[in-house]
């Protein structure tokens, strides 16, 4: 069995008494061990009010080749299409690291950052979130797409604010994921993509994953609930366009049935 979970904050998480290993979190190497393939784009968060964004990317990109080095880490499209085993991808959700330089985009693609979440939970350079809900991309956010297609950085809309997520349709040339994301028609919050955005996510050959975070999912989150969002998403047209972004480690709880990777396949 072949897993793709697009999104866990597990990372922020390890102390210098655990690892990606053993710690104990929704996610861990021994947990993906359960599949044959188990591929997990694991992010840097990066909260722009409380984080110094050039620091904390730099120690924990450094963490998580400590933590890798006996995986595979995926940098390229021939390392995903032969991926097997536990395999890592190197992602930063919120784009403070790239401030208003477009050369710190080239820098992180240096580092081995492929998926880049364009802004969590607070407004940046690149464009408004869907917290506040007010700002789409900025002219510096339209060239920093346009970079990061260039290079080979997934393009991840997640939090992006709705006026963002229709500019990066516009701005985009290559398919771009919204990692975390599920329908706001099944559960209403301002996280979730109207039948609208995921319209547009399937005209560009996009994937949304789905996220476990019981507010996102709806009232008495389960696996049926779960289950509601993905049928609602192929009753779209969007049955090649969705997967898994767990968000593991970055909630705070999960639906009822679900402890962790391990339970991704029932």
């Amino acid at each position: 069995m072949k897993i793709f979970d697009a999104h866990c904050d597990t990372l922020d998480l390890l102390t210098e008494n655990n690892s990606l290993y053993d710690c104990d979190t929704h996610y861990n190497f021994n947990k993906a061990s359960a599949y044959n393939t188990h591929i997990q784009v694991t992010a840097i968060w990066i909260d722009g009010a409380n984080h110094n964004p050039y620091e904390r990317t730099g120690r924990l990109i450094d963490r998580f080749y400590e933590e890798t080095k006996d995986i595979s880490v995926i940098k390229t499209k021939k390392d995903l299409i032969s991926a097997s085993g536990i395999c890592a991808i190197l992602g930063i959700e919120g784009g403070e690291p790239v401030g208003a330089d477009l050369q710190n985009i080239q820098l992180l693609f240096d580092k081995g950052v492929r998926v880049l979440t364009l802004v969590w939970n607070n407004d940046n350079a690149i464009g408004g979130c869907a917290m506040n809900g007010k700002t789409g991309l900025t002219d510096f956010g339209r060239k920093a797409i346009k970079k990061m297609e260039e290079l080979g950085i997934t393009v991840d809309v997640s939090h992006l604010s709705e006026q963002g997520f229709y500019d990066v349709f516009e701005t985009a040339r290559k398919p771009f994921i919204a990692s975390h994301s599920n329908s706001s028609a099944i559960c209403p919050h301002f996280r979730n993509l109207t039948d609208g955005q995921f319209k547009c996510l399937i005209k560009t050959g996009g994937v949304t994953g789905i996220n476990l975070c019981p507010d996102f999912l709806g009232k008495n989150a389960s696996l049926d609930t779960i289950v509601a969002h993905i049928e609602h998403f192929m009753a779209l047209g969007g049955g090649d366009n969705v997967g898994v972004g767990a968000d593991f480690d970055g909630i705070d709880s999960l639906p009822q049935g679900i402890c962790g990777t391990q339970d991704l396949y029932k």
